[in-house]
């Protein structure tokens, strides 16, 4: 009797153990299918929820910038970019009005944005109907977070670049290399790696690159903190002061000449 009890334990415990581990292997099959779709390096893609789904307030915030398009179609100046582009209207604001808005530009920018976001929304005619002077681009600090390499970054930033020259055939475009950043955990070579390798590449036609690293760092290599939030990444008011007349030499150029409408 004390045999049959001892096996009826075992198999007790072998019916357990067979639940949990359906229930551990229906779980991971959950997340493998709510994990967004990995997209390849210089394509267009959305931004994606947690759970794997296109974000809908992501999409929603692209059709205001549309919209923004839209009511400022004879903007002379265009800035696309991410939170680093979009801030200059919050935090930059100061600035903005003063060096910025007297050349007629037009702030395109929307946090949290990667290279393949940008491209999925010029792709979506976000620069329909423009016909700026000059187009300043700064993008590709966020695909670090997606786990890309610097080759690939350096990919995805030359490709929007390229759509972008494709979309304005006649529109110079300032390429800003990545600014420096110093935040927790982030490794600043990730950023010096790609700069390094835009300066290696060729540029596409029309498309000027410009390196503001010094202007940020000390000669130690440190990030001039009042130029940054507390955060180390995002800019100050100050930091946009400084960014305004690093791009001030190649940009006034352009807004005297180039296309008008």
């Amino acid at each position: 009797m004390g045999t049959d009890r001892h096996r009826g334990d075992w198999a007790a415990r072998l019916a357990v153990a067979g639940i949990l581990l359906g229930a551990l292997a229906g779980c991971t099959a959950a997340a493998a299918h709510a994990r967004p779709p990995r997209v390849i390096p210089a394509a267009a893609a959305p931004r994606y929820t947690s759970h794997g789904s296109v974000d809908r307030r992501w999409v929603a915030q692209t059709a205001r910038l549309r919209a923004r398009v839209r009511a400022d179609e004879g903007a002379r100046l265009v800035l696309i970019g991410d939170s680093l582009t979009a801030r200059w209207l919050t935090v930059g604001a100061p600035d903005w009005q003063a060096a910025m808005a007297p050349l007629g530009a037009l702030d395109l920018g929307l946090s949290g944005d990667t290279t393949q976001n940008v491209l999925w929304r010029i792709e979506r005619g976000e620069l329909t109907g423009l016909q700026p002077r000059a187009v300043v681009l700064l993008i590709g600090t966020n695909d670090f977070a997606d786990h890309w390499s610097p080759v690939e970054v350096t990919q995805g930033i030359l490709a929007v670049a390229q759509r972008v020259r494709a979309v304005l055939p006649v529109t110079p475009v300032v390429l800003l290399a990545l600014l420096p950043r110093g935040d927790y955990l982030f490794d600043p070579a990730l950023v010096s790696q790609v700069d390094a390798d835009l300066h290696r590449a060729e540029m596409p036609a029309g498309v000027t690159l410009i390196d503001l690293t010094s202007r940020f760092i000390t000669l130690d290599g440190d990030l001039i903190a009042p130029l940054y939030m507390p955060d180390r990444l995002h800019l100050s008011n100050a930091g946009y002061e400084v960014l305004a007349a690093g791009i001030g030499p190649v940009v006034d150029p352009l807004l005297a000449g180039g296309p008008t409408r």
